[in-house]
């Protein structure tokens, strides 16, 4: 079986890798004679993939105008919808199935500028005759009529829609879609290459600062967010522990979260109780890294995954319902939020963090045991999504 993957290009966004590494690693349980083609712009990040899977003769680097006759995906696009031309190269006629991996892609997160090139790409690599599945996705909602019915025009097409959180399920199924299936996030399972053994805690937090969090508070810029953390850090290493600043988004389309980190680094005086992760790593060396340590607090959301999966509690940032999906309905632990859209200055940002810090520790045992109890109910599913879709045919 070839499978075509896309949204899988950036390995430094270390969320998005956890996602197609363990989709690799797992549909190759299933079906060891699977053939992955991974869409990409630099082959860099298939190599990191090769590498964290250890399937590197099954893994392939292909860049996306070569899935069309005039190497063109926005061209293709207008002549496949407008002027009904087939399109599709050789290469892309040799797939069995294409998978859209998620987040937050088709939201309005990123504006609807990005939401739109989204959706008619998608569109663009869709030929009829091939399945095609949205993977670990959260949907909308959409605030235009417009933009809802370009977007519905989309799924109506698609074989499978699996959606991370509840309510992005509630939503389409409100509007009578039934080729949608409810999964927890791919990355909270094991990875490929992960140690899971028990390791003695470290007194060390890891922190995983940012460079979009802020853009969600009510009003707090990027120097006061800077400088928040900074402060963070400072309280931190006042009560004893060593500090690791992890940028989980090492790099991405806004330049991911290394500079944010670098500068609180940089301002921090204590520096031998506190490392700087400064290359690219792979995401099971960052999971050794939170098994080893206390606590982690989390400005991404893909960390604070993964400390679930290590069963190490997190601090967790958040800003919308897939935070809220995950933490407070699937694993009961609203305590371990803190809403960025409440706040519109730092002093109450910081008390209330290290109130919640405080009490997380009061409550540790008793979060670690809810960890492991959700744990054991959460990856058996996410597994078994995995193989269904490799099962999948066409609607």
């Amino acid at each position: 079986m070839n499978l075509l993957l896309l949204e899988a290009c950036n390995t430094y966004n270390y969320g998005s890798m956890m996602m197609v590494e363990n989709f690799i690693h797992y549909s190759h349980q299933k079906d060891p004679e699977i053939q992955y083609y991974v869409v990409a712009e630099d082959e860099v990040h298939i190599n990191r993939i090769k590498e964290a899977t250890g399937l590197g003769e099954q893994i392939f680097y292909i860049k996306g105008a070569e899935l069309f006759r005039n190497n063109s995906v926005m061209r293709s696009f207008i002549l496949k919808k407008i002027f009904h031309v087939d399109v599709y190269s050789d290469l892309m006629k040799k797939m069995d199935k294409i998978l859209v991996f998620g987040g937050d892609d088709y939201t309005e997160i990123y504006g609807m500028k990005y939401l739109y090139r989204q959706l008619c790409y998608t569109d663009a690599m869709k030929p009829k005759e091939t399945y095609m599945a949205l993977v670990g996705q959260s949907i909308g909602p959409f605030k235009r009529k417009f933009t809802r019915n370009r977007a519905f025009s989309l799924f109506g097409l698609m074989d499978m829609i699996s959606l991370r959180e509840h309510e992005s399920y509630l939503y389409l199924k409100k509007y009578g879609f039934s080729n949608i299936v409810e999964m927890t996030d791919l990355a909270l399972l094991p990875l490929a290459k992960e140690d899971s053994k028990a390791i003695t805690k470290e007194n060390t937090i890891i922190l995983c600062p940012s460079e979009l969090m802020y853009r969600h508070a009510k009003k707090i810029s990027r120097e006061e967010f800077i400088e928040f953390n900074i402060q963070l850090c400072r309280c931190l290493l006042n009560k004893g522990y060593k500090l690791i600043l992890l940028p989980h988004v090492w790099d991405d389309m806004i330049g991911g979260d290394l500079a944010i980190t670098k500068e609180i680094y940089q301002a921090v005086a204590d520096k031998e109780n506190i490392l700087l992760v400064e290359e690219p790593v792979l995401p099971a060396q960052i999971r050794y890294m939170i098994r080893k340590s206390r606590l982690l607090i989390a400005e991404r959301m893909h960390p604070a995954i993964s400390c679930l999966e290590c069963e190490t509690p997190s601090l967790v940032f958040s800003y919308g319902r897939k935070y809220e999906g995950i933490f407070k309905k699937l694993y009961g632990l609203n305590e371990l939020l803190i809403d960025i859209r409440e706040y519109d200055d730092i002093k109450s940002l910081l008390s209330d963090c290290m109130k919640k810090l405080e009490n997380i520790m009061q409550q540790y045992d008793f979060i670690v045991d809810r960890i492991k109890k959700k744990n054991n109910e959460a990856q058996p599913i996410t597994r078994e999504h995995i193989y269904n879709i490799v099962d999948a045919t066409q609607k």
